[in-house]
């Protein structure tokens, strides 16, 4: 289930903000900026542009492969 603004205090929605690319969303990756580009590619199925420093410094894969890890037949933003 998808979170919204409203499900949170001002605050709390705020830090969720800086924090992941998709807030009230599944993905754990980190928003994109200028300063933490989306430049790097997965490491585990080597597509472009998926990740960004922040999410590579922290292990993380593409949400596509971490949905398929986690057993869902389709990643967000499979096409």
């Amino acid at each position: 289930m998808r979170m919204i603004p409203d499900d949170f205090e001002p605050e709390e929605w705020e830090r969720m903000v800086d924090r992941f690319a998709d807030p009230g969303g599944e993905s754990a990756l980190y928003p994109e900026t200028a300063d933490n580009p989306r430049d790097l590619p997965c490491g585990t199925c080597g597509k472009p542009n998926r990740l960004t420093g922040k999410d590579k410094a922290q292990g993380y894969q593409c949400d596509q492969c971490a949905d398929r890890a986690e057993g869902k037949p389709f990643g967000i933003g499979d096409y």
